[in-house]
């Protein structure tokens, strides 16, 4: 009942009463919870079902991007350095963690598109910093469900809802793709593979390992977790969006899990 009454109020004030009587690692979700609401009411209102009847491609910026041979009257959706991509005109841009990016800023702020934006919530090896996304014209926010729940989970209301974090932009931006209900989805460069991009934006092959070293990175469990994400996803679209056709074009990574498509 208490929680209950927690929720109907938004003021400071609540918070820290309840702070007295409760755990404070439960208070800090329930606060973001309510910060996400009412954020993702002003994010994804009117894209509910908005490309019904459509196709989207969806771009990573894996090398198999290269082989890529654009499909006509299509909306696009970049990740990350996809940006710098000049063979299709995006309509969205989606980032979360400034490793994909900070390279790159004035590249992605320059392409004349909506740009999802999230909040990465772990610290500052990831965080895009507020002052650069000032500069990125259309701007829409979004969080994510790290530090809420023990394992991300696909968003089906997300006017609402934290976005599932998967520890991966891809699969953060097809939860908006389902959301906006399309008749295809075509998935273009999204090779799973943390080591290499096609622009070389992020540095070479033994560069990114390093990186990866010093953030303590393990590749081989993020290559399984990765995995068992899109295994996730797939169920997820399966089950509410079973309509939607998914498509991976020249697959690598993704090689088998939806159906296949290899450009000539």
């Amino acid at each position: 009942m208490k929680m209950k009454w927690l929720l109907t109020k938004l003021g400071g004030q609540y918070i820290s009463d309840y702070v007295n009587k409760h755990d404070q690692a439960i208070v800090d979700r329930v606060e973001r919870l309510l910060t996400i609401s009412n954020l993702h009411q002003k994010t994804f209102s009117g894209f509910k079902g908005c490309y019904s009847g459509r196709d989207v491609v969806m771009i990573g910026a894996g090398p198999s991007v290269k082989d890529f041979k654009p499909i006509p009257n299509c909306i696009y959706v970049g990740l990350n350095s996809a940006c710098k991509l000049k063979t299709v005109k995006f309509d969205y841009l989606f980032s979360i963690d400034k490793m994909g990016i900070d390279k790159i800023y004035s590249d992605f702020a320059s392409v004349d598109c909506i740009k999802f934006i999230g909040d990465q919530n772990k610290g500052a090896r990831y965080q895009i910093p507020e002052s650069e996304i000032f500069k990125m014209g259309d701007v829409r926010r979004y969080m994510t469900d790290i530090n809420i729940h023990e394992y991300s989970k696909c968003a089906l209301y997300l006017e609402s809802q934290p976005l599932g974090n998967f520890n991966s932009v891809s699969l953060q931006a097809m939860q908006f793709i389902l959301y906006t209900n399309p008749r295809r989805i075509y998935l273009v460069g999204i090779d799973c593979s943390a080591l290499g991009h096609f622009d070389k934006s992020q540095g070479t092959v033994d560069e990114l390992k390093k990186r990866a070293k010093d953030r303590d990175d393990n590749l081989e469990e993020w290559a399984r977790i990765t995995a068992q994400a899109w295994n996730d996803l797939k169920e997820f679209a399966n089950l509410y969006y079973p309509e939607t056709e998914i498509i991976s074009v020249n697959p690598v990574g993704l090689k088998g899990l939806f159906k296949d498509l290899y450009q000539e």
